[in-house]
């Protein structure tokens, strides 16, 4: 961001710790960030989730791993350490005005990344399951209010049928649709008249 170009700029080392420290905090899956200064060899700027001297997190940085470098110069590793168990790195120059002026190296821990992956996985399924479930149930209450439309004018057709069969014969049914079922019950209408 801007604070950190103007830190390296002006070579405000505490405005970059203090920078590089707030990253720390907003991401607890950042087990270390590292900035070393491209002409100063033994010139670092650190943080590291647990406490731990420089040297040791050197010896961790320079450790072997599984390389990965992308066409901006950007390269990833994983590799498994005893402090901090297995770490996703990424590893990136910083360039100002297009001159090196250091590295950056930011060490994920993949154990807090894997359990937020497999957070996120669950608050998808449960949301998922609900948006389910809703659908479900405006579903049935759908196919309830289109099967209770549908038997109505059939039931009422089946007990006037059978209020006739019992002798009424002013019974009378009330014509409540153009379709089969309201012609049917025109025709029923016709019969009682005609009986």
């Amino acid at each position: 961001g801007t604070l950190s170009r103007e830190a390296l700029v002006m070579h405000d080392e505490l405005l970059l710790l203090n920078y590089i420290n707030s990253i720390k905090k907003v991401n607890p899956e950042v087990a270390y960030i590292l900035f070393s200064y491209a002409n100063e060899i033994d010139r670092n700027l650190y943080t590291v989730s647990k406490n731990m001297s420089e040297e040791k997190l050197l010896e961790i940085v320079d450790s072997n791993g599984w390389l990965r470098t992308d066409e901006n110069g950007v390269t990833t590793r994983n590799k498994k350490t005893k402090e901090l168990g297995e770490i996703f790195e990424m590893v990136e120059p910083v360039r100002i005005r297009g001159e090196k002026i250091g590295t950056i190296r930011l060490g994920y821990s993949q154990d807090i990344l894997n359990a937020s992956l497999r957070q996120t996985f669950v608050r998808v399924v449960l949301q998922i399951t609900q948006v389910a479930v809703i659908t479900i149930m405006i579903g049935i209450i759908f196919a309830l209010v289109l099967a209770s439309r549908i038997t109505r004018p059939i039931y009422r057709l089946a007990r006037g049928a059978h209020e006739l069969g019992e002798g009424h014969l002013d019974k009378r049914i009330t014509v409540t649709s153009k379709d089969e079922v309201g012609y049917l019950t025109q025709t029923f209408n016709t019969m009682a008249e005609k009986l």
